[in-house]
């Protein structure tokens, strides 16, 4: 499709919006600013950054709209998701476009973030009979023993630009099943994705004038004006933020110091170990895509690869020869290509890391691919370090793999762990011992793991989160749903009977 189709679909030919809620959209006061595309670097579209005053008038939409919604029962709020779903998949194709002009992931790519949209949708709605209480039984006869989740408030989402839909989803479709409202603060670098969206809400909205304003709504601005305040307003139970660990330290202090509750959702450095029963051409293709899709920006993707020596020289040169093969700049094509990186920043940022690994004397192996002339591409490569070579403990956030050798099963424990992330894992193995015991309490230390699989491949129904320093608390499935609520326990006494007096005198 071409941009100017896409643009005028989403009624962004006209002007980018910087805040709604959820019907309505209005034009920021701020600076002014724009969205560049990273496949040629120029603008699509300028716009002005809502002001703080702006965001002021968001959080009291969100908050008005709260104490409507929470009281909607959770099948009606259910029906509206699953028209959303519907919605979603309806426009899944100029969606997919205007993501990959924006921020440049593959169309194809693109296509499966905006089903796992709807997937998401679809699974929050199927929660609404579900996010009940339990009853326990006292010792004490004619007493009651009860729990109950109630929505806990207007629910602030932060994410990051490489899943500029999906990482919404998983935290609004939650939130407003739940009963909260939600605030959402887009990155900076996909404006023109986040208003898409919203307007793909707006049209589902229509249909359901029981949905108060505010319930779905979002704001983009600058730090100073929006996000900081926003994190720091009690107002707002809930944060849940997606980026770096940088960024998730300081979100989780500022929660913290106002005892709210934050969903952090942080840097990744995943290993996979591939072991001597892996079957070549199944483990090859999960761990090649899970190093270059996306142009290697997810946070679970692969970016260091153990390899058990005795099969070390079949993987590095099948390897090659998949590198060598990987088309560059194809983004609206069919087949897997490799995407440009964000933005200029981004592309020298991992050409710097690049230089700084060369300058060390580790062996780097680049395909010599031909880069297309515009766009802030940068070349896929692996590092291939010697077996006693320390783990690498920063995530280069693009198409770099370290390969590693490693010689016993316990060693590539070890050298898996040995790093302060803990968000993805993975394992190629036809040896159940050796699957059972990475999967063990002794095994991979990270919250998501993968055998034979991508890493990071999770369907909704599980939940997405995880440990050291790669996050707090869970997105998606599971009983993650109880992030965006509160816990009540109830004491129902209904014998009739008081406590003894104990030498109390209460008068006639």
């Amino acid at each position: 499709m071409k941009l100017a189709d896409v643009m005028r679909i989403f009624k962004l030919d006209t002007g980018v919006p910087a805040l709604g809620t959820g019907r309505g959209f209005f034009a920021g006061k701020g600076d002014e600013t724009a969205s560049i595309s990273p496949l040629d670097e120029r603008p699509l579209a300028s716009f002005h950054h809502a002001s703080r005053e702006q965001a002021e008038e968001v959080l009291q939409a969100a908050r008005q709209a709260f104490h409507i919604w929470r009281g909607v029962p959770a099948p009606v709020r259910a029906q509206v998701l699953l028209d959303l779903a519907g919605a979603f998949r309806e426009k899944k194709e100029p969606l997919a476009h205007l993501m990959t002009y924006e921020m440049g992931k593959p169309v194809r790519e693109a296509r499966i973030e905006i089903e796992d949209c709807a997937i998401t949708a679809t699974y929050a709605a199927g929660l609404a009979r579900k996010i009940g209480g339990m009853e326990a039984p006292s010792i004490r006869p004619d007493v009651q023993l009860m729990e109950k989740w109630h929505p806990a408030g207007p629910v602030l989402i932060i994410t990051a630009f490489n899943f500029p839909a999906s990482l919404w989803a998983w935290n609004a479709c939650l939130a407003v099943l739940c009963g909260d409202s939600t605030v959402w603060k887009p990155a900076p670098q996909t404006p023109l994705m986040t208003v898409a969206v919203l307007r793909i809400v707006a049209e589902t909205l229509a249909g359901h004038p029981e949905v108060p304003e505010g319930v779905f709504s979002f704001i983009m601005g600058t730090n100073e004006d929006v996000a900081v305040p926003l994190v720091g307003d009690k107002r707002l139970p809930v944060v849940s933020a997606t980026g770096s660990i940088g960024m998730g330290r300081a979100v989780g202090k500022a929660v913290a110091e106002r005892l709210g509750t934050a969903i952090l959702e942080l840097g990744g450095n995943a290993a996979a170990l591939f072991t001597p029963s892996a079957e070549m051409e199944l483990s090859l293709r999960h761990a090649f895509f899970a190093a270059t899709m996306n142009g290697g920006q997810r946070c679970t993707a692969l970016r260091r690869l153990l390899v058990h020596e005795s099969r070390w020289d079949g993987v590095v040169g099948r390897l090659k020869t998949a590198y060598k093969s990987l088309p560059v700049g194809d983004v609206f094509g069919e087949n897997h290509t490799l995407s440009p990186l964000v933005d200029r920043k981004a592309a020298e940022g991992f050409e710097g890391k690049v230089r700084e690994l060369k300058a060390e004397g580790i062996e780097m192996f680049t395909p010599g691919t031909a880069l297309p002339d515009d766009g802030t591409y940068v070349p896929p490569c692996m590092s291939l370090l010697e077996r006693d070579a320390p783990q690498p403990q920063e995530e280069t956030f693009g198409p770099l793999l370290y390969v590693q050798p490693y010689s016993t099963f316990d060693e590539a424990i070890e050298k898996h762990n040995a790093v302060p992330q803990g968000l993805a894992s993975g394992i190629y193995t036809n040896d159940v011992g050796e699957m059972q015991r990475f999967v063990s309490e002794r095994g991979s230390d990270a919250g998501l793991v993968a055998v034979n699989d991508i890493t990071g491949n999770l369907e909704v129904a599980l939940a997405f989160g995880g440990t050291k320093d790669s996050g707090v608390l869970s997105e998606k499935g599971g009983d993650s749903w109880k992030h965006y609520m509160r816990r009540q326990s109830i004491v129902v006494n209904y014998s009739g009977q008081a406590l003894p007096a104990a030498g109390v005198s209460f008068g006639s």
